[in-house]
Order: C-alpha cells, then sequence, then structure tokens
C-alpha cells in the first residue's frame, strides 16, 4: 500500500496532496521523517493503530507469537501495545495455559509488556505529540512520574493537559495495576505462596494480605481451573483429576 492512499484511507483525503507521499508504507516507516515533514500530520500518523501495524510486519512481528517475544514493546503506542496482549491474553484464557503448578506471577501479569518500565519522553513523543518533554527527564520511567507527577512536570497548565488526555488515562490505569500486582507478588513469594496450587491452600491470613483485585484474580483463575478439570474427558480407564485443595497434584483413578 503507498502512503498517500494510507492516509486518504485513515486521515482523510486532504492531507494525502504532497509527492512525496508516493512512496510504498514498507518505505515510509523506515524513515518517517524523510517523507513527513509536517509534524502535527506525522504525530496523527503515528497514533494510528494501522501505522503500528505496518511498522510491526516490517520489524517482522506478523503473529500473536511473535508479538509475545517482541523486544521492542515499549516503541508501540498503548492503544495498539493494548490490543495485541489483550489477545495474548485471549488466546491463552482459550487454550489453558494455567496449570496447578503456573507461577503467580505468570497467573497475574501473563507475561505482557510493563507499561510502567516505559520511559516517560517516549510516552509523551507516542502518545502526546511530544508535548511536556524535557531532556533531563530522558530517564524518567512512567512508574516514577505516575507517583509523583510535580517533579517532573514543573508546569501546571501542561501538566493538567496531559493528565486530562485519554493516553494518560489508559497508562495511569495500567501502571497502578502493574505496582498493586507487582506488590502483592512479593508479599506472597515472602509467604511461600509461589504457585497456584500455593495459593489455594494459603492461609486466610495470607490472602487477607493481599488487595482485592489481586485476590479476585487469582481466585477466577483457580475457579476456570476447577471447571475445566471438572469437564475433563475420561482417559484410559480412570477420571484423570487436578486436586486443588490438597498438596496432591494429581488423584488415580480406578477402571
Amino acid at each position: 500500500m503507498k502512503l498517500i492512499d494510507f492516509l486518504r484511507y485513515y486521515v482523510g483525503g486532504r492531507a494525502a496532496v504532497d509527492e512525496g507521499y508516493n512512496v510504498t508504507m514498507e518505505v515510509f516507516v523506515q524513515g518517517p521523517d524523510a517523507y513527513v515533514q509536517d509534524q502535527k500530520l506525522l504525530r496523527m500518523i503515528f497514533n494510528l493503530t494501522e501505522y503500528q501495524v505496518y511498522k510491526l510486519h516490517y520489524e517482522g512481528v506478523v503473529s500473536l507469537e511473535e508479538w509475545r517475544k517482541y523486544e521492542g514493546k515499549d516503541t508501540v503506542t498503548l492503544i495498539a501495545g493494548g490490543k495485541l496482549n489483550a489477545a495474548i491474553t485471549q488466546v491463552q484464557t482459550e487454550e489453558m495455559k494455567f496449570t496447578i503448578s503456573t507461577i503467580i506471577e505468570n497467573v497475574l501479569l501473563k507475561g505482557r509488556v510493563r507499561v510502567k518500565e516505559m520511559k516517560l519522553n517516549d510516552f509523551l513523543t507516542m502518545e502526546l505529540g511530544g508535548r511536556g518533554i524535557v531532556h533531563t527527564n530522558r530517564n524518567v520511567l512512567l512508574e516514577e512520574f505516575v507517583n509523583d507527577p510535580t517533579k517532573y512536570i514543573r508546569s501546571k497548565g501542561v501538566l493538567n493537559e496531559i493528565q486530562a488526555s485519554d493516553a494518560y488515562l489508559r497508562m495511569e490505569i495500567a501502571v497502578k495495576e502493574e505496582m498493586i500486582f507487582e506488590e502483592d507478588i512479593n508479599k506472597l513469594y515472602k509467604n511461600g505462596v509461589h504457585t497456584l496450587l500455593g495459593w489455594s491452600i494459603a492461609a486466610a491470613a495470607v490472602k487477607a494480605g493481599v488487595h482485592n483485585f489481586t485476590k479476585n484474580s487469582l481466585d477466577a483463575a483457580l475457579e476456570e481451573l476447577r471447571r475445566q478439570t471438572t469437564e475433563a474427558p475420561i482417559k484410559a480407564g480412570g477420571i484423570v483429576r487436578v486436586c486443588v485443595q490438597c498438596e496432591v497434584a494429581s488423584c488415580g483413578g480406578t477402571s
């Protein structure tokens, strides 16, 4: 597909008037600045999910499995990355990835990219067109920014504009969710709870020590495991079962 056609479809016909737009999208993603000098238009393009897909294809990411292993997730906008992460989560759920020995971290975070580890200036560039970028913040992570935004964005007006945006709200929710999960994962590990089996037999006091969001997520994973175990087929003259209320991982059946 040519850039000029891409702009007509996704931005509007009035944007596709420059002769420099007569290049293919495969060429454009290699050096966008060389073909579009209008910075406002360039930001619009970068924020389109369709552009992010072209960019990923150019870098060899054409499947969910390749996305899961992709190390450049922090260069993809939150909307596009969120859709792909959600798709992976759905596939993992449908394929029954969890077992009684699955570790707590994998149940809660599901191998997704950590939004909180993205750099603030990268977020502002990709999601807000560079609004609020300060050179001294080049190594500041989003987790640090969410915890103390006024430390890094001194202008009240600029900060209010950033925090009022949909991109910031999505990011803040994702960062806080990750912070809650990681805090609770550490608590559980310190109490010897490392897997779903450990969670199923953990003391009430241990379970009460984590956030409700974490507790509900782990309980839901256990319930799904129980449901699928109950529906397991009869095999080789016996019933294959998984015991989640005891320390025995499997119970044999007799024919």
